[in-house]
């Protein structure tokens, strides 16, 4: 296959946009669709060298597999490698065990499953997995192993290229109608999915055999829509855009038509083969592998998040070491004379066994080795403190997982007052601290529905027929509001009344500051602030600093815009306040009345075992719900 200087230079438009995309520059919001622009051009590369050595009769899947491995596997165990030293001496226990297990994952090409169960890409404590990114290459290793064997059997049953030009586009419209489906019902899977993502790389496929047969026709015109189309989902896309999705055939079409009609005639195909944009394209893939753990490692050894400067800095750290190892471990590995295919084979085998070992043996023997290691907060090991947020996040939803929100959760048996809470996921909050309460299967009954207060205004006829609501005798409204639900409150509450039902009015919670990319609580930073003091020399002391610092934060008071910029707590609770004066048959309570002790100078952020009571702003961790609803019983909170 001709070399095509043009399509160095447009790696270079993809890994430049990914790297100052994690490293958080606004300006580049778009800048994952670098990972779209590289499936594009890898199903290219690849199919445009399949296509002939079919033909030709001379394909061999070792060669292929070969090739790939040479590609590939030196420059991600050399990464690899260097991180694990790393890992072990940052994280906490539970993400050093999340760190195992993607080891493993990337080892056996499925960390793009692993992230996909774990998380979405877009939380902030997705920017502290040192391997996140190796999802993308997850993908591609899985087209790697289908896509060959599928050419190679559809040549032997008489389809020429014609016929698997067609084949291939039906496979592709296929896998972009199940990606729209996906984005839409699973947008974690429609994420890291390889069947989601297929038709990206089967657009690089089909674009092989269209330069195959008629070659790479020269267009300034077309190529030039096609780098606007890519700079303009660069730019201008963001993480509210659907994706992927019909908006990601915006960047993919305009690799397609740089790909097509860009040659060195034209002025793209001029500017992507400028020395410089041919230099990155070729240490992209290096780059691309280190910029990921640099930036995650900073993020985990950073209070806050890492100044622009800073981070600009290791952009640039992240091309210096991408040239060393494309030089000293990418190209040693390509020449076959330096290295036999016997070597790279084994080499591959044993290194990618090894992590599984090291990875098992890590997730497995971690908090037995030494816990403390992996705990920079701390002095005191504190096992609860180092357990990760995300995972104390999911466990707050088991409860409300357990049910269907579209069944009766109420005895009707039982002679209870039930109370339907509804909400976002601040009324799951309550809910779960109401279950854990004097209340709950004493003369209560509770149950929940996580929606907007503004959606119930906009679809009231359904849900005043839910079974739920049909029989609870009190509504509890709970939840993170905004502009449009303060709008649609009072239309809500004069429903629920004329419904019969009783109706409980609970403000917004107080958001707590939080730290190092919101991925950990005032908690943790207050444990982490005070390691070296030596007048905290227990557990009660940690706890009754950690507790003080909750109750300072909340006296202060937040006047910080919110992330949605809808005002602050304060002005939303005061819109509240009003409203509630509206209806005096209405009860308004607050939450901070059973999270706060004003007398004591205390409001809990952890126990007296130190274990976490949010694990964001505002949200209540599982031990949280049990502590407050506790506290709900002291204090009588729902007596009014």
């Amino acid at each position: 296959m001709k070399y095509r200087s043009e399509i160095d230079g447009l790696r270079a438009l993809a890994v430049l946009p990914v790297i100052l995309f994690h490293a958080g520059f606004k300006f580049f919001a778009g800048g994952f669709v670098g990972v779209d622009v590289f499936f594009v051009i890898s199903g290219y590369l690849i199919t445009s060298i399949l296509i002939v050595e079919i033909e030709r009769e001379k394909f061999s899947l070792v060669n292929f597999y070969e090739r790939r491995a040479r590609r590939i596997l030196p420059a991600l165990v050399f990464v690899i490698v260097l991180c694990m030293p790393v890992a072990w001496l940052t994280m906490t226990v539970d993400s050093f065990k999340e760190f195992s297990h993607s080891i493993i994952a990337v080892s056996l090409f499925a960390s793009n499953i692993l992230f996909w169960r774990e998380s979405g890409y877009f939380e902030a404590a997705a920017e502290e997995k040192p391997l996140l990114h190796t999802w993308s290459l997850a993908v591609e290793e899985q087209y790697y192993l289908i896509f060959p064997l599928l050419l190679m059997f559809a040549w032997r049953q008489g389809f020429k290229r014609e016929r698997l030009f067609l084949l291939i586009a039906f496979i592709a419209a296929m896998s972009l109608l199940a990606c729209e489906w996906g984005y839409r019902n699973s947008p974690s899977a429609n994420f890291y999915l390889a069947p989601f993502r297929g038709w990206e790389l089967l657009a690089g496929s089909l674009t092989a055999f269209i330069v195959q047969k008629h070659g790479v026709r020269s267009n300034n015109v077309a190529a030039s829509i096609g780098l606007i189309m890519v700079l303009y989902a660069t730019f201008f896309f963001d993480s509210f855009v659907p994706f992927p999705s019909f908006y990601t055939l915006v960047p993919v079409i305009g690799v397609v038509l740089i790909v097509l009609f860009a040659d060195t005639k034209t002025l793209v195909g001029r500017l992507l083969s400028l020395r410089l944009f041919v230099g990155i394209g070729l240490i992209s893939y290096s780059a691309y592998l280190w910029h990921q753990p640099i930036f995650a490692f900073t993020r985990i050894l950073s209070v806050e998040e890492p100044s622009h400067g800073l981070m600009l800095s290791l952009s640039l750290l992240t091309m210096l070491l991408a040239y060393g190892s494309w030089k000293y471990v990418e190209t040693p590995f390509r020449f076959k004379d330096k290295i036999s295919r016997k070597s790279i084979f084994t080499y591959s085998c044993l290194s990618l066994i090894g992590f599984i070992v090291i990875g098992a043996s890590s997730a497995t023997f971690s908090t037995k080795l030494n816990p403390g290691r992996f705990n920079t907060l701390n002095s005191f090991q504190i096992s609860e403190a180092s357990r990760s947020n995300t995972v104390l996040r999911e466990e707050s939803w088991r409860l409300v997982r357990q049910h269907n929100e579209n069944e009766l959760w109420f005895d009707l048996d039982k002679n209870h007052e039930n109370a339907l809470i509804i909400g976002n996921s601040h009324s799951k909050d309550l809910y779960n601290v109401l279950v854990h309460s004097k209340y709950n299967d004493s003369g209560f009954s509770f149950a929940r529905y996580g929606t907007q207060i503004s959606s119930v205004q906009d679809n009231f006829i359904e849900f005043r027929h839910l079974p739920n609501f049909v029989h609870a005798d009190t509504i509890i409204i709970a939840s993170r509001y905004d502009l449009n639900d303060i709008a649609s409150l009072e239309f809500v509450i004069e429903k629920i009344i004329d419904s019969g039902k009783g109706v409980i009015l609970v403000n917004n919670i107080h958001e707590f500051p939080e730290y190092r990319t919101r991925s950990w609580t005032l908690a943790e930073f207050i444990a982490y602030d005070v390691r070296d003091d030596m007048s905290i020399n227990s557990n009660d002391a940690l706890a009754y600093r950690i507790n003080a610092e909750y109750f300072n934060a909340y006296s202060a008071g937040n006047m910080a815009e919110r992330k949605d910029s809808i005002g602050t707590v304060k002005e939303i609770n005061e819109a509240i306040d009003l409203i509630a004066k509206k209806f005096p048959e209405v009860t308004l309570l607050d939450r901070m009345d059973y999270v706060c002790k004003p007398a004591l100078k205390q409001c809990a952020g952890v126990n007296q075992s130190l274990e976490k009571l949010f694990y964001d702003y505002g949200h209540h961790t599982l031990a949280g719900a049990k502590y407050f609803g506790e506290e709900v019983g002291r204090i009588n909170w729902l007596k009014p």
